[in-house]
């Protein structure tokens, strides 16, 4: 059974035969964190790490992100959706639509302080989801330039 967003305390980490995606290092679903399992190596050597932690923090913030989509995982998964298909991938690229996706833009803004999300739900999401898909894409273009 699948818990609310706001039930979990803590944060596991499993393998995965198909998720996520190549290009992908993790994913959070429903409360979990998936790693393919073609990484699963290279988690056990990270996972110790800042790096580590940042990563799970990180994904940290996106289940605080659905506590703050009405404590749903339907609601939060919906708008991501949502978001991501806004930023136009056919016309901008995956990758665009997938930075630009304000809940992602939230994560990486603050996936470093390690304090960001720890009690309160994650909300700067939807400052983020004020910005023009224009203003994302030339965020963006700076931000790999």
């Amino acid at each position: 059974m699948v818990r609310r967003p706001g039930k979990y305390t803590s944060i596991n980490v499993r393998t995965s035969r198909f998720l996520p995606p190549k290009g992908y290092f993790a994913i959070t679903f429903f409360g979990r964190v998936l790693i393919h399992r073609r990484n699963a190596g290279l988690w056990e050597k990270q996972k110790a790490t800042r790096s580590g932690r940042i990563l799970l923090h990180h994904e940290w913030i996106h289940v605080k992100q659905a506590v703050s989509t009405h404590n749903s995982w339907f609601c939060f998964y919906l708008r991501y959706i949502y978001f991501y298909l806004k930023n136009k991938p056919l016309r901008h690229g995956t990758q665009f639509a997938y930075y630009a996706n304000p809940f992602e833009m939230e994560a990486y803004a603050h996936e470093n302080d390690l304090d960001y999300a720890r009690t309160e739900p994650a909300e700067g999401w939807r400052e983020y989801a004020k910005l023009t898909v224009e203003e994302k894409y030339s965020r963006f273009l700076e931000n790999i330039i």
